[in-house]
This record gives C-alpha cells, structure tokens and sequence, in this order.
C-alpha cells in the first residue's frame, strides 16, 4: 500500500509547509510508504490526482483544508481511468476548518493519522454533483463531499477565506468573517424544487446542502445530515433580523437553531434552486460561481478512511 499525498503548502495561512517535516516523520516512523507531490495554484490538486491515478496510484491522501479535499475529490471523481470506488481516499487535516475530517472521525494528531493510513475504517460516502454558472459565466459542474451553501453562508464562506489570507483563522475567523458580512448582506428572491416538486418562493437569506453536518469550523449546518444515506439534507434559512443571527451564534454549534421559525429543513436526492444571478455559490468552503443550480446526489460515490 503506497500512498500518494497530494499536498498544499499554502493550507492555514503557510501551516501546510510549516507541519510538513512532522507529518513526514510520522509518516515514516510508522513505516508509510509513500509520495508526496506539492500543488502550486489553486485547482493544481485536482490535476495531480488525476495524474497520479493514470500513474497508477489507488491511494489519496489530500495534505490540506476542505478546498484541497474538495479538488483532490473532484481528480477521482472526475477521470474515466478507474471506478472511483476503487481508490481510497482520506485527507492529512492542515486547514482552518477541517469540517469534512469531523464527519470521518480523521485525527489531528500526525502520529495517529500515520497510525489511521496503516489500519483505519474504510467507508463509502455519497457524493454531491452541482450544476451551475461558474466565475466566467460558463455552464458547469463540480462535485463535493461536505457541504455545498448560497446566499449569505457563501458570502461568509468568501470573507472566510480573505480572513485566512489575512492570518485570521479557525473558529475565530469564521465568526469574524460573519460578523463582518452580516451587516451588508441582502437577502434575495429564490425558490426551490425538492425531486421535481416546488416547494416554495423564499426571500433567501442562506442555503446549505449537507452531505455531512459540518461547516464553518464545526458549526452544524446540516445537524441531521448522514453521508451515507443517499440524500442531501438542506437547511433553507428566509429572512431573518441581524439581531436573531447574532443571538443563534452559539445555536449554529449545537445545531438547534434549526427551531427557529425561519428555518425550513428538507431531504432530498435532487434540489433545484432558481435564484437571483448574483447569489453566491460555495462548495465545501470555496466560491465557484452564482445563480440558479441544480444539486444531484451519487449515492455511496467514493471510498474514503477514516477513524
């Protein structure tokens, strides 16, 4: 078993670079054979796992954030070489929030995800596919293995990663970066299908599609999600005061501000979203584009480990 580590210097504000020599010690003391290969621009992680899989490769391991397992899970999901289901995929936890590790039970500690690599529990998840208009205004599409949002959780997410740039990271740093939307966000006319029925026009203020529960470094945006039981679950949130936003900050960890009023909860295997063209889009934690899209699952899609 060699694994190929596809890895981002640039996770956590630079920590990428900073941990390697510790993970690579950890690695090697608990005797991984491996490969390690360094990503060099944003979507270079996608392109290597691709690469790496026509190499041969069966094991991937993505060294990063959220947004490095994101594209390494779109360089298997997206290659015609192999099944997916015959690679097996886990993730080297560096990034700010490490939402997609909480689900999988991945450990922090480098000792013990080296341990993981040699004997952890293999799952199979399901996988999201959205179709949208990307930043070009391109038709496309893109998987995700976590959690996709809209409206204001994409607006956050976006602030969310100037906030990293800036050294702000961590629970810290997301709540910096809603503090700071807050206050300037509109909410925005939307509505929605469910498997191909309406349920709804929606002065939208925030949309997330869980395949797992976690965003925003541990927030439950999606408290009852199962990444495995074939369906997404969506937290719809209409327009609500800015006072009751703040008041439910610490509701959003413990996941029961899902009693608010506001909130509407749906499950589903396909969501389709009309919206406004300038609504915000995010998948597992990075803004891909804006505007209507369409959310399809692919039950039990990819193989990953974890604890």
């Amino acid at each position: 078993m060699k694994w190929t580590i596809i890895r981002n210097p640039n996770a956590a504000s630079g920590k990428g670079t900073k941990i390697w020599p510790d993970v690579r010690k950890a690695l090697l003391n608990k005797g991984i054979d491996f490969e390690d290969i360094r990503t060099e621009y944003p979507g270079h992680a996608t392109e290597l796992t691709r690469e790496a899989i026509s190499k041969g490769s069966r094991f991937i391991a993505a060294m990063g954030g959220d947004g490095t397992v994101n594209e390494v899970a779109n360089g298997i999901m997206g290659q015609s070489i192999c099944n997916p289901l015959e690679i097996l995929f886990t993730q080297i936890p560096v990034g700010t929030g490490n939402d997609w590790s909480r689900t999988m039970k991945i450990p922090k500690k480098y000792d013990l995800v080296a341990e993981m690599l040699k004997s952890g529990i293999e799952k199979i998840q399901d996988v999201g596919l959205i179709s949208f208009v990307d930043n070009k205004g391109k038709e496309s599409q893109r998987y995700f293995v976590n959690m996709a949002g809209m409206g204001f959780d994409a607006a956050v997410g976006e602030k969310a990663n100037k906030n990293k740039a800036a050294g702000k990271t961590g629970v810290g740093g997301y709540i910096s970066a809603l503090l700071g939307t807050l206050f300037s966000y509109k909410v925005k006319p939307m509505s929605i299908k469910v498997d191909g029925e309406k349920k709804g026009d929606f002065q939208l203020f925030s949309l997330s599609a869980g395949i797992c529960i976690y965003c925003g470094a541990g927030m439950k945006q999606c408290p009852d999600a199962s990444y495995n039981d074939g369906q997404f679950d969506v937290t719809l949130i209409e327009k609500i005061s800015k006072l009751k936003v703040i008041a439910n900050i610490p509701a959003l960890f413990s996941g029961k501000f899902v009693k608010n009023k506001e909130v509407y909860q749906y499950r589903g295997k396909c969501f389709e979203i009309t919206n406004d063209k300038e609504t915000l889009l995010e998948v597992d934690g990075e803004v891909i584009g804006s505007g209507s899209c369409e959310f399809t699952i692919l039950q039990e899609g990819l193989k990953v480990l974890g604890g």
